[in-house]
């Protein structure tokens, strides 16, 4: 918000009608004192009596158009908005921004900071203090008519710490404000050790006051020869050049050129400007007011706080973000850690962004594979078995070839386990459980004790499938299934079962072998129930 000078004036106008009211006056006098305050002229006035002192008298202080923004009774420690009478006040009113008025001197210990855009007007006060700009713009004048104002450091250094802009239009100081702290068309003068900030023309001199040596009206400089041809009379034998004095008679021509004090104010135009964001490669500019008529730029719509173009700047960057190391495999490449624009996808080897970089620059190249070779294992009945093979040592992967180009699994490498199968020997005996073995699948069956029957003889073991096989069993051959062998029996001529004898044999099956030997002397017993 702005600020109004005009509130500059009542704290004098109360802290004066105290100060005096306080003072013991003798005499015949009369005191006045004149106010800086816009629309009025605030006076206090003392006059002898015989006996008494008469206190004095402070006429109200007028405010022209501003009537509403008075309380209507301030009391005697109002302070407006916007006016500052102590450091911490100062603090306040430089961190709220806007215009902030000196209604005092002010000596502050510790640093103002000002982040906004603010217009300090010294208002002919001292104010010792350091003043810290971050990120806004601090525009410092002095709006006294005397320019009395002045701004110094603690310790006798500059007393602005411009982080951000810094524009002096106005004030004194003991040490010389810089080149960039100066707003455009000011410069600083130093005189007694003191540097006071004025407008650019009033610092060069007057012509009017200069002595031009030449001049026969005025006498030259101490040990300097005066000309003898009194000013501007030529020398002897030359002409004067045509045209440079009038004939007889007639008056010059009056000045074409146009007073400067008869042209008018010039009176800005101001349109409003947004912001250019700024890109990765390419600068910004921050939003501001610009005039049609003279060009000039402002960082407000009142065109109070002028500002130059690189005040406006906003600096291109890019956003970068982090990208780990990807390391190699034996068949991928890998990535060194960089930084990537989030924006435009620019690669950097730092995070500064100082070193542009590329995906070349970045690659690591693939470690490529170990071959290690393993050989076969035999699969069991227990356990399975494993074809050779070749393998990597870094990233485990199978091959079946030397060369590790045809990967496999390890599923494709293995060998099933063995398969077992079971042969029964029936030895067709009643009287006898049936013998079983187990057998890897593809090995022969081991040949068992043959065996005996009293009266009858043993042929051999043989496979029965609805019939009797035509040789005996080949115990050399693999087995490759389960089966069943069963024994063979011729009866012994010396021995015939007797008649109800069930010993050994079934009855039914010796009834079928006592016919068969009737017939061709020799019996064969199979016995299909245990």
């Amino acid at each position: 918000m702005r600020r109004d000078r005009r509130w500059a004036a009542w704290p004098f106008a109360v802290l004066l009608g105290t100060a005096l009211a306080l003072a013991p006056l003798q005499g015949a006098a009369a005191y006045a004192m004149e106010g800086d305050v816009p629309g009025g002229s605030p006076e206090a006035v003392v006059t002898e009596t015989s006996d008494d002192v008469v206190m004095p008298t402070v006429e109200a202080l007028v405010f022209e158009g501003a009537e509403e923004d008075m309380p209507p009774d301030p009391g005697p420690g109002f302070v407006p908005d916007g006016v500052a009478v102590a450091a911490d006040e100062l603090a306040l009113e430089l961190d709220s921004g806007g215009e902030v008025v000196l209604a005092a001197d002010i000596e502050a210990s510790g640093q103002l900071v000002t982040t906004t855009v603010v217009t300090l007007d010294l208002n002919g006060h001292e104010l010792t203090a350091s003043i810290v700009v971050r990120g806004g713009m601090l525009v410092v004048r002095d709006g006294s008519e005397a320019q009395t104002g002045a701004l110094h450091g603690p310790d006798g250094s500059f007393p602005v710490i411009a982080e951000g802009t810094c524009a002096i239009e106005g004030g004194r100081f003991s040490a010389q404000p810089p080149e960039d702290c100066l707003a455009e068309g000011f410069v600083a003068v130093e005189e007694d050790g003191v540097w006071s900030v004025v407008p650019e023309e009033e610092s060069e001199p007057d012509p009017a006051t200069q002595v031009d040596p030449d001049d026969p009206g005025i006498d030259p400089e101490p040990g300097a020869d005066p000309d003898p041809r009194g000013g501007d009379e030529p020398e002897p034998g030359t002409d004067p050049e045509p045209g440079t004095d009038p004939e007889p008679g007639t008056d010059p021509e009056p000045s074409t050129d146009p007073d400067p004090a008869d042209e008018p104010e010039h009176v800005h135009d101001l349109a409003p400007v947004e912001e250019i964001p700024a890109t990765c490669t390419a600068d910004g500019t921050r939003a501001h007011w610009a005039c049609s008529g003279c060009d000039a730029l402002f960082a407000d719509a009142e065109g109070t706080q002028e500002v130059a173009p690189e005040d406006l700047a906003i600096p291109a960057a890019h956003q970068l973000e982090a990208v780990a190391e990807k390391a190699a495999t034996c068949t991928e490449t890998g990535a060194k850690a960089h930084w990537r624009c989030a924006v435009c996808g620019a690669l950097f080897a730092a995070e500064a962004a100082a070193t542009p970089t590329d995906a070349a620059s970045l690659t690591t190249p693939a470690l490529g594979h170990s071959p290690v070779f393993h050989e076969a294992a035999a699969a069991t009945a227990k356990a399975e078995g494993t074809r050779a093979h070749w393998g990597c040592a870094t990233c485990g992967r199978l091959f079946s070839d030397e060369a590790l180009t045809k990967e496999v699994s390890a599923a494709e490498l293995v060998i099933p386990k063995l398969p077992v199968y079971t042969v029964t020997f029936d030895d067709c005996i009643k009287s006898t459980k049936n013998a079983t073995v187990e057998v890897v699948g593809g090995t022969a069956v081991a040949r068992p004790t043959d065996p005996t029957l009293k009266g009858w003889k043993f042929e051999g073991w043989y496979l029965y499938d609805d019939g009797w096989a035509r040789c005996a069993y080949d115990f050399s051959a693999p087995v490759t299934t389960n089966i069943t062998l069963y024994a063979l029996w011729s009866e012994l001529p010396e021995r015939l079962p007797e008649t109800g004898d069930q010993a050994d044999l079934a009855a039914p099956a010796g009834l079928a072998v006592m016919g068969a030997a009737a017939l061709a002397g020799t019996v064969v017993v199979r016995r299909r129930v245990a």
